[in-house]
């Protein structure tokens, strides 16, 4: 029997990004289960572009309004929404690839373990020839192969919502959800690590890193957007570490070679003579930033 699927895209006034995202939607080999928008009190176009999507599109529709702010509570009500088991997350500043949806549905349908939780899809940079869109997607692409090894996730830090697909009867069984205690922390920021850490401490949990489902996601284009986004990232995670502590460091992680893997990231996009430069700093400059964060997060715990 077919399983179906759900797909949720939270939004809060990124009309622009939304269209496109929803193009990528509307594009797909296999036309969508069920789609469900969660907007987070947009104040521009968002529910009247939705209304016409929904209005010229095969794909059955769901609006809903959360007024509630926070990142683990928008994604909660896009659980609860979601009609059906399996609930695949999409973020609104993402393009999927034709094929994504026709992926997760062979990966679901393949798939006959009840502890199976989360299913991780693939993202690449929508911006392949910027250079901080470039060394943004490198970090995303070392921390998740940091984290799995033979498509299956280790380290369930690395559980990702911009491209995800959860058991949500696996979820349901185990009284696990989006923390939203932490909203008034950077607006519960690292949601995902979080419930992926809950996930782990099942202690049965399975979660499979399927690099067919692949999106593409619209990093930063300029310093100040990377900067932002990083010292954001950071910060979230440094409140996710005061709530699990040391026990953290018992996820399972994978030895990395870094000079090895960004010569062959720059061999793979082909970047040469300045911007290869340029790349090189500006990701060891991020280097130097988590060096630093680290030793004043020792320094604190």
């Amino acid at each position: 029997m077919d399983k179906k699927v759900s797909v949720v895209i939270v939004t809060k006034n990124r009309q622009n990004d939304l269209t496109h995202c929803l193009g990528s939607l509307l594009s797909q080999s296999i036309v969508l289960d069920q789609l469900i928008l969660i907007d987070n009190n947009s104040t521009d176009k968002t529910k009247e572009i939705f209304s016409n999507f929904a209005k010229n599109s095969q794909i059955p529709c769901k609006y809903v309004l959360e007024k509630r702010k926070g990142y683990p509570t928008v994604y909660n009500r896009g659980l609860k929404e979601a009609k059906n088991t399996w609930v695949a997350f999409i973020d609104d500043d993402c393009v999927a690839d034709v094929d994504w949806y026709m992926n997760i549905k062979k990966r679901v349908n393949k798939e006959r373990d009840v502890n199976l939780a989360a299913i991780l899809g693939f993202s690449d940079t929508y911006y392949q020839t910027d250079i901080f869109s470039l060394a943004t997607n490198f970090f995303d692409l070392i921390w998740k192969k940091s984290g799995s090894i033979g498509g299956k996730v280790r380290d369930f830090e690395i559980l990702d919502n911009k491209n995800i697909v959860y058991n949500k009867n696996f979820l349901i069984k185990n009284k696990l959800s989006f923390d939203e205690s932490r909203v008034r922390f950077f607006n519960g920021a690292s949601e995902d690590c979080d419930l992926g850490r809950q996930i782990f401490e099942t202690k049965k949990a399975v979660a499979i890193y399927d690099r067919s489902i692949k999106i593409w996601h619209k990093d930063p284009v300029n310093f100040s957007w990377f900067v932002k986004k990083y010292l954001s990232s950071i910060s979230a995670y440094s409140y996710y570490l005061s709530k699990w502590g040391n026990e953290s460091h018992n996820l399972v992680k994978n030895k990395i070679n870094f000079k090895k893997e960004l010569i062959l990231f720059i061999k793979h996009h082909r970047i040469k003579s300045f911007k290869k430069i340029a790349l090189y700093i500006l990701i060891y400059f991020h280097v130097v930033l988590d060096y630093f964060f680290l030793l004043f997060y020792k320094s604190k715990h």
